[in-house]
């Protein structure tokens, strides 16, 4: 059975950047690749079956991946169709 899971995982980056103020290098940090990462924790926000309907929702926005995660003896892997990445820069 498919389904569509919504949550929000938490990060702590912490980035190292040169820059003339710490407005500029919190800027920098927000598109730089980070230095150092813990992860804190995830929040489960909500889970339901799979419909094209729910799925259209997020497919009109921007960096939508159309694939489809899975265990497969006891590995997580990818079901990854052609052209499965939306408006990547």
């Amino acid at each position: 059975m498919k389904y569509i899971v919504e949550s929000i995982s938490t990060f702590r980056h912490i980035h190292v950047v040169e820059a003339d103020t710490k407005e500029e290098a919190f800027s920098i940090a927000t598109e730089a690749d980070d230095n150092w990462q813990e992860f804190l924790g995830v929040t489960k926000l909500d889970v339901n079956e799979y419909t094209e309907g729910r799925a259209q929702v997020f497919k009109s926005k921007d960096f939508y991946w159309d694939g489809v995660a899975r265990r497969e003896n006891g590995e997580l892997v990818y079901d990854r169709p052609e052209n499965n990445f939306k408006n990547l820069p």
